[in-house]
């Protein structure tokens, strides 16, 4: 495949994942902020905290990104990547750190027979930012480096830079933004399934719709694992092992993480009885 086929294909994978992504996001976040007698509850908060995300990634990234895809990766000036990369990594971080929230709600659900308040929740969501902007923001200030990646398409950290600065930062930003949220995360549905298996009466502690929920936070984990791990393998390989791609392998890995943001809410709608009666209710549907 040539260089011109590989930036003609992304450009029109891109447009896919920026329409796709938007409307199934804007559907979810519409529909949960003017149903509030039904879905403004703890869970549904962080999944607004992630729809958010996903929504600015759609307008934001895969916009941008097709800009850089069309004019065959002369798009980008110096300060528009670094502050792109910015956005985007913290949007990626704000994903992993969402799920993990959605995580541990369901851990203190079930183990504990506790509920995140809304005022809680609200708060979770906040701390999602912080910490997402506390691994984003060091090579904006001279720790780590971002640059272009992808044949240019996009921009991230510099993976093949390898100044002492920037692979402390990466080893940073791999051990906070990646190993241990998802470590966390298969603690908290290890302790949840160990609880389950002891109890006699499955249903008594955790009910049906309970069990949807964390089916759909399993899911939209997975989701997240599968479509970031072979950008995380590549970006791994570049950083530590020299590693030399084609072209093809430099730019899929990237567009699939993007594509992330089309799951989430399929998996929410699907998974959500109470979302989809008012989906159908809000856009006069009727089946």
């Amino acid at each position: 495949m040539t260089f011109n086929h590989v930036y003609v294909s992304s450009a029109n994978i891109l447009a896919v994942i920026t329409v796709l992504g938007f409307s199934f996001n804007f559907a979810v976040l519409y529909v949960i902020i003017n149903d509030r007698k039904h879905l403004w509850k703890p869970i549904n908060l962080i999944i607004i905290n992630l729809t958010i995300q996903d929504i600015f990634i759609a307008i934001i990234g895969c916009p941008m990104a097709f800009m850089a895809a069309i004019s065959h990766g002369v798009f980008w000036t110096e300060l528009k990547c670094k502050w792109y990369a910015l956005i985007m990594t913290t949007l990626g971080i704000g994903n992993i750190g969402s799920i993990t929230v959605m995580a541990i709600e369901r851990w203190l659900m079930v183990r504990m027979s506790q509920t995140l308040s809304v005022r809680k929740a609200f708060m979770l969501a906040g701390a999602v930012w912080i910490y997402a902007f506390s691994l984003s923001l060091p090579p904006i200030i001279g720790w780590g480096k971002y640059g272009p990646e992808s044949l240019n398409i996009s921009c991230s950290v510099e993976w093949e830079n390898y100044s002492s600065r920037n692979a402390s930062y990466i080893i940073y930003l791999f051990v906070l933004g990646s190993i241990i949220p998802i470590a966390i995360i298969i603690a908290c549905y290890l302790s949840i399934i160990q609880h389950l298996k002891k109890s006699t009466v499955r249903i008594g502690l955790c009910k049906k719709r309970d069990m949807k929920v964390i089916k759909m936070v399993v899911l939209m984990t997975v989701s997240f694992i599968i479509t970031w791990t072979p950008y995380s393998f590549v970006a791994l390989a570049l950083c530590g092992f020299n590693y030399r791609a084609s072209p093809l392998v430099l730019v899929l890995p990237c567009l699939f993480a993007k594509s992330s943001i089309i799951y989430n809410p399929i998996i929410y709608a699907f998974l959500n009885d109470q979302f989809v009666k008012s989906f159908k209710k809000f856009f006069q549907i009727n089946l």
